[in-house]
């Protein structure tokens, strides 16, 4: 596994595979070489030995080797998706509404929704079985908030609780 690793590291690179193959056939030139001067018949080529692998511990081979096109082209996708992921994030950041005369509301144009900040003293109204919505006080409305509690904690009598999920709390709302 070794040799397979250090076989791929020589010819998986354009530079060090050249080089391998430059003193390949410089080996093999100084074997023919060596052949007819000793006449010496079936002597083996053997490769040279690969002593271009580098050794990265030593930060042989690192990609300042190669220049800045390789980098870019090895780091540029990466960037791209960061930056579009970025400008994703600060979009989505931004892009809630920003004056709140022209958010969405519900109700009428009888009954006005108030800003919705759960305070007591707040008058409320029932759109549904599960909703609860703050309207202004000289609208008419259902009930009044006179406390808010926690999650498991009383009303006070005659009150009763109505869960802000938005708050994580109960309102005790007085009924009319």
């Amino acid at each position: 596994m070794r040799e397979i690793n250090a076989a791929w590291a020589v010819l998986g690179d354009v530079r060090t595979k050249e080089r391998y193959d430059l003193e390949l056939a410089l080996a093999r030139a100084q074997a023919s070489r060596s052949q007819r001067s000793t006449g010496a018949a079936g002597a083996s080529l053997r490769p040279p030995t690969p002593l271009l692998v580098p050794d990265r511990s030593r930060g042989e081979g690192d990609d300042a080797e190669y220049g800045v096109w390789s980098l870019a082209f090895r780091y540029l996708p990466w960037m791209a998706l960061l930056v579009v992921l970025g400008g994703i994030f600060i979009v989505t950041a931004f892009a809630g509404v920003k004056d709140p005369a022209s958010a969405p509301r519900r109700g009428t144009p009888g009954n006005p929704i108030v800003a919705a900040v759960l305070e007591i003293g707040n008058c409320v109204r029932f759109p549904s079985a599960i909703e609860l919505d703050l309207v202004d006080c000289t609208e008419p409305n259902q009930g009044k908030i006179v406390s808010l509690v926690a999650i498991g904690q009383p009303c006070p009598p005659g009150a009763a609780q109505s869960y802000v999920q938005d708050e994580h709390r109960y309102a005790c709302i007085m009924r009319y």
